[in-house]
């Protein structure tokens, strides 16, 4: 399972791992539409507008959570988990993640948005190293 899109509520970059319900409950918690969120000042694209998805319950016993957010930035920023492999040595979990800068365009709107991409992928119990593609 994974979830990506452009409103999630999350204003601030940075990266989750999530092995336990109560911190995935947490989580849900803030992943919800800004309060002051209007899609009619915001947002012209139906992209934009979708809020975003339900996430469901999840057993950590065999399966966790990973995910990237890039922040409150303008409009066509993206933010990607490209790969996931473990190090050489079997301790740490890779994640390779990139971001996407929006083209030049006198024309861009000036709406808003929080981009992330989050993954369930199967427990791995060792480190989590996150590292950003040039």
């Amino acid at each position: 399972m994974e979830w990506w899109g452009y409103r999630c509520g999350i204003r601030t970059e940075g990266n989750i791992v999530i092995r336990e319900d109560e911190d995935w409950d947490k989580f849900r918690a803030r992943f919800a539409l800004p309060t002051d969120w209007r899609p009619e000042k915001e947002a012209r694209d139906s992209h934009l507008r979708t809020p975003p998805p339900a996430l469901p319950d999840i057993d950590f016993e065999k399966m966790m959570v990973v995910g990237v957010f890039l922040g409150k930035v303008q409009q066509g920023y993206r933010i990607k988990i490209y790969n996931l492999e473990p190090s050489q040595d079997g301790k740490t979990l890779e994640i390779e993640y990139g971001k996407s800068l929006p083209l030049p365009n006198p024309m861009k709107g000036a709406a808003l948005t929080e981009p992330y991409h989050i993954k369930v992928i199967p427990r791995f119990d060792g480190k989590i190293s996150f590292w950003q593609t040039p």
